[in-house]
């Protein structure tokens, strides 16, 4: 067995760090076309531990940031977005066999920057937007989701609908 720090043999067996997923991805990418480009840059670090047959939960922390900048010119103007989004779960606990239970506990965050140029007929509109949505698991399939800590919302995990929290 190896353990990831410098590839050096562990002298024992610990599922805390023997039996465990880490993951770094980044990726990159433009298209081009007659009427407009876009070009993506995205990065992110997965942490799981207790994939191992024994452990009784899964638990995930992971990042992510994403830009997303694109342009689209047409016959009468041009629009242009740059996007920056970072994502998060921390601490996202679920019983095994994950597919017959929802996340206990942890919480995904994400923050989406926006800004937006459009331009037409000789005028220009700037625009920019900003978010901070929270989710919080409980262990059901209907979560909590906040945005920008008044707007409240439940998230159905199994459909992806969101609806406005009552009360």
């Amino acid at each position: 067995m190896r353990d990831a720090i410098g590839s050096n043999e562990q002298p024992y067996y610990d599922p805390a760090s023997t039996v465990r997923l880490q993951a770094n991805s980044r990726g990159t990418g433009t298209v081009a076309g007659p009427n407009g480009a876009a070009t993506l840059k995205s990065g992110g670090v997965l942490d799981m531990s207790g994939i191992n047959a024994d452990a009784s939960q899964l638990t995930t922390d992971a990042t992510r940031i994403d830009t997303l900048s694109w342009t689209a010119i047409g016959p009468d103007g041009s629009i242009s977005t740059l996007t920056h989004c970072t994502g998060t779960l921390a601490d996202v606990v679920e019983a095994k066999p994950v597919d017959q239970h929802y996340p206990a506990s942890g919480t995904g965050t994400w923050d989406l920057d926006v800004d937006r140029q459009i331009e037409s007929y000789g005028s220009s509109i700037s625009e920019h937007f900003v978010a901070h949505v929270v989710v919080t698991f409980n262990g059901t399939h209907r979560v909590p989701l906040v945005v920008n800590g008044t707007h409240h919302f439940l998230l159905d995990l199994d459909t992806g609908q969101v609806t406005q929290a009552q009360g």
